[in-house]
């Protein structure tokens, strides 16, 4: 999240002074959307970044299965060397 503000920075409402009630309000309406948008896209971004990395989540929401960790044969087939 933070790469994303530093390369995409927040915008900002352009008001001004002696801005009549509807001028504000129109840009208050206008900055509402432009700033949707933005939070939007930093969501997108950081699921970009996290949640689709190694087992990727669009994935398991496709299939519903998680990642399943397989041991190589020569491993499955060793016996626990630990003492009870």
């Amino acid at each position: 999240m933070i790469e994303y503000l530093k390369a995409h920075p927040l915008p900002l409402p352009k008001l001004r002074p002696g801005m009549t009630w509807d001028e504000f309000q129109t840009e208050r309406g206008g900055f509402s959307k432009l700033l949707k948008s933005y939070l939007n896209a930093m969501d997108r971004d950081t699921e970009t970044r996290t949640d689709e990395v190694g087992h990727r989540k669009s994935e398991y929401d496709k299939t519903k299965k998680g990642f399943l960790h397989v041991l190589p044969p020569e491993f499955a087939q060793r016996k626990s060397q630990c003492p009870r």
